[in-house]
Formats: C-alpha cells, sequence, structure tokens
C-alpha cells in the first residue's frame, strides 16, 4: 500500500513538473549597433557597398528604396521610429523596410537576416505584412493600376527607344523579330509552321489560346496597339465565354440527350 502511494505521489509530481508555465528564451538584439551597420554600409555618403551592390542585393536602386521608406514613415505608425515598452529604441525605418524588401528579393526565411539586422523572425514577418499592405495603399493609384491606352504607348515607345524592339510591351517573347543564331536543336519551338522571312521565334501572349494564335505573324511592322487591345478584349470577353458554354451544352443535349 505504501509502495503505491510512493508511486501516486511521484507520478503527480512528475506531471506537476511538466505542466510548469515554460518561459521564453530572450534573446538580446542589439538592434541599434545594427541599425548603424546598416547606413554605413548602404544609406551614408559614402557606403561600403555602391549602387551595384545595392541594386543586386535589393533588386531596386537606392532612390527608389528611399523614396519607399520615407513614403510609408510619413504614412504608417509602424514605420515610424519610436520606443518599446522598456524604453529603448525600436527598429528603424531602413530595418523594417530593408528586412521586407530582402524577404521580396531573395525569397528566403523571415529569420535569415537575424544575424545582421538583428530582426527576429517575428518582427520579421510584421514587417513584411506590414511593408505589403502598405504600399498597396500608398502606390496602388500611381503605380499598381492597371495599364490605359496611354500606358501602353508610352510603354511600347520606351522599350523601342531603350532595347530597340518595336512593339514589345513586357517581354521579348511578345513580339515577333527573327533570331538569327536561334539553336538548331530548339527551331521551330514557337512557331506557326509558316517559312517565310518572319520564320524566327516568335510567340504572343495575347493571343495564346485563341483562334489567331495559329496564323503566322505579319510581315512588316508588329499589329497596332489597338488591334492588340481588341484581340485581348475578345480572349477575355466573360460574356461570350459564357454564351460559348451554353451554345456547348445544348449542343451536346440535342446530340445525346436521347440516348
Amino acid at each position: 500500500m505504501e509502495q503505491s502511494l510512493e508511486e501516486d505521489r511521484r507520478r503527480e509530481e512528475e506531471e506537476a513538473a511538466a505542466r510548469q508555465k515554460r518561459t521564453r528564451k530572450y534573446i538580446h538584439r542589439d538592434r541599434e549597433q545594427a541599425a548603424a551597420r546598416l547606413v554605413r554600409d548602404y544609406f551614408s555618403n559614402n557606403p561600403r557597398w555602391d549602387d551595384t551592390y545595392f541594386r543586386r542585393r535589393f533588386r531596386m536602386s537606392r532612390p527608389l528604396f528611399l523614396h519607399i521608406a520615407n513614403t510609408l514613415a510619413a504614412r504608417e505608425e509602424y514605420f515610424q521610429e519610436g520606443f518599446d515598452a522598456t524604453g529603448r529604441p525600436s527598429h528603424t525605418t531602413l530595418q523594417k523596410c530593408t528586412a521586407a524588401i530582402r524577404q521580396l528579393a531573395t525569397g528566403q526565411t523571415t529569420d535569415l537576416f537575424d544575424e545582421y539586422l538583428h530582426v527576429g523572425e517575428t518582427t520579421g514577418r510584421l514587417c513584411l505584412m506590414n511593408f505589403c499592405k502598405s504600399v498597396r495603399a500608398a502606390f496602388t493609384d500611381e503605380f499598381l493600376k492597371k495599364p490605359n491606352t496611354a500606358d501602353c504607348q508610352f510603354l511600347l515607345q520606351l522599350h523601342e527607344q531603350a532595347h530597340g524592339f518595336p512593339g514589345m510591351l513586357g517581354s521579348v517573347d511578345c513580339m515577333h523579330w527573327q533570331w538569327k543564331n536561334y539553336p538548331t536543336a530548339l527551331r521551330g519551338s514557337y512557331t506557326s509552321g509558316h517559312k517565310g522571312p518572319q520564320a524566327g521565334n516568335w510567340f504572343d501572349h495575347e493571343t495564346a489560346g485563341s483562334s489567331t494564335a495559329s496564323s503566322p505573324p505579319r510581315s512588316g511592322l508588329h499589329p497596332s496597339l489597338e488591334e492588340r487591345m481588341c484581340i485581348r478584349a475578345r480572349t477575355h470577353d466573360s460574356t461570350a465565354h459564357g454564351q460559348l458554354q451554353e451554345d456547348l451544352m445544348e449542343h451536346i443535349w440535342a446530340k445525346f440527350g436521347n440516348e
């Protein structure tokens, strides 16, 4: 009997010890020194890493980064510098924007830059979430809206002036251009079987999946912008798509309904 009571008491003590609240391990992060190092490396008058390294690591120029950071700091309280509950300075605007943009630029985990920025996993996730939400709120009307006819025409002219490709809206694959040194093994992969002078590597994203995708490219200039917009409108017309579905169902019912 005494042995059984002793075993019960020991079991209860073990269960009580297992139920004890586990405290969260505290890691001291010297975010003030990390903020100063970030400024010395990228944002000082004579940074350690020049514009080439900045663009490679942030996927944007330094002036664009500063424009985004200053805009978010002026609009959103989260990106404004302040103090935490203990009176220590919080992460700076540059640290929060760097943590978010480097995640977007490299596709890495939230705590990858903890050693350099001293931004923990939870804080890095909050930086990314608030950054995406704030960028949409701040820049949608100017930069994230759907392009209109004037915007498309401007992009066409810009690509023609900068790259020498007329009719290219966003990708080299979106225009009719003959590739002189195209690999022989891949010849014909992106053609419609047309063997004329335009029988180079061509593919049109706007007409992919439509009845015009198999037609040979025109000789001469690329189709006009108005024609491309009309093709896109017909391809994405939900009313016409629904009507085609109804006609198909009626045809199937009329042909096989009595079977």
